[in-house]
């Protein structure tokens, strides 16, 4: 205990012997000086870390905006040639469809060329004579319903008469393989007269040259001509101007 107030006694004596220091400083001045630089660096230390994260969305805005419009060029580029391809594909699709088009059109064409054209029977008058003669026409054609429609018209260059007399109205005609319906549309029952006797005969000889068997001449009324019969089949001619029909 005495050594600890003899240390203390000699700290006293050497804290006099120290010269004094006067600072006429208002205390409270000096606090504020302080505290206003210890502010200032506290300031600082906050404003770098902003000022680094600000950058970085600078940054950010930058690059975003040159990879964005980077990704779009890449999309558009991407873009024309996915169109560009579509598009030679469509091309190479109308090519083989024209191809094939072209093709199918030189098979019908070569089919028409190797199979000629028939001819149907019109009418040739001699002078002082009611029987024609059944001649065939000078013009050919490639199916039975053509070869009706040409009997209906005259050849006068040939001297030849249509085989199909006006009061003989036909409509639909069609094929069931080598037989051949023949619609009738008159109203009411046929006309008996020589000229619808010698139409049947020419459509029968018209047929034949077709290759078919058969002729059904279809009409509501059950009544024939007078020589062919109505909604049967009626079989073809052996050869023109041969008035016996099977």
């Amino acid at each position: 205990m005495g050594n600890m107030d003899w240390k203390d006694k000699q700290l006293e004596n050497l804290l006099r012997e120290m010269p004094k220091i006067n600072d006429k400083q208002n205390p409270h001045e000096l606090y504020q000086a302080i505290s206003l630089k210890l502010n200032k660096k506290r300031t600082f230390g906050i404003l770098i870390p902003s000022i680094a994260s600000l950058a970085v969305v600078i940054l950010f805005m930058f690059f975003g905006k040159h990879l964005f419009f980077l990704d779009n060029q890449i999309n558009h580029k991407s873009s024309q040639e996915s169109k560009m391809m579509d598009k030679s594909e469509e091309q190479q699709i109308n090519f083989k469809d024209e191809a094939n088009s072209d093709n199918h059109q030189e098979q019908f064409d070569t089919m028409m060329k190797t199979e000629p054209l028939k001819k149907p029977y019109l009418l040739l008058y001699k002078e002082n004579n009611s029987q024609p003669m059944f001649v065939q026409a000078h013009e050919g054609v490639a199916t039975f319903e053509e070869a009706i429609e040409l009997m209906r018209n005259d050849e006068p260059n040939q001297g030849l008469t249509a085989s199909i007399p006006p009061e003989l109205q036909i409509g639909k005609v069609s094929v069931i393989r080598d037989h051949a319906l023949v619609q009738l549309t008159n109203r009411n029952e046929l006309p008996q007269t020589q000229e619808v006797n010698f139409a049947f005969e020419a459509i029968l000889l018209s047929a034949k040259e077709f290759g078919y068997s058969t002729v059904e001449f279809k009409h509501d009324s059950q009544a024939g001509t007078g020589v062919f019969p109505i909604n049967q089949p009626i079989e073809v001619p052996t050869a023109a101007n041969n008035q016996e029909t099977k």
